[in-house]
């Protein structure tokens, strides 16, 4: 997870619940989430993300609650990405 030492990037894709990681790979299943869905450019991302998560989340009450996920929606403009972040309300992490 990311705190302030840093964390680790995890590249992937979706793959059927029945097949099987190639070797020296692992196969993870992430679990269903509320998400919040923001869309920026790589030029805005890291303003973006932080934003995000310092502002957008808590002004909301809610909290990250596991990786966030990236699209690229368009073939033609990677440019573009959409950043998905699963959220869950701070009264549930209170209670956890």
């Amino acid at each position: 997870p990311w705190d302030a030492t840093g964390g680790k990037y995890l590249a992937g894709f979706e793959a059927m619940d029945d097949s099987t990681a190639p070797g020296g790979w692992t196969k993870w299943r992430v679990p269903g989430y509320e998400y919040v869905v923001i869309e920026t450019s790589l030029a805005n991302y890291g303003e973006a993300f932080t934003h995000t998560i310092t502002m957008l989340l808590p002004e909301k009450g809610l909290m990250l609650a596991g990786a966030v996920h990236e699209r690229y929606p368009s073939p033609d403009d990677p440019s573009i990405v959409e950043l998905y972040f699963p959220t869950q309300h701070l009264a549930e992490s209170a209670i956890d």
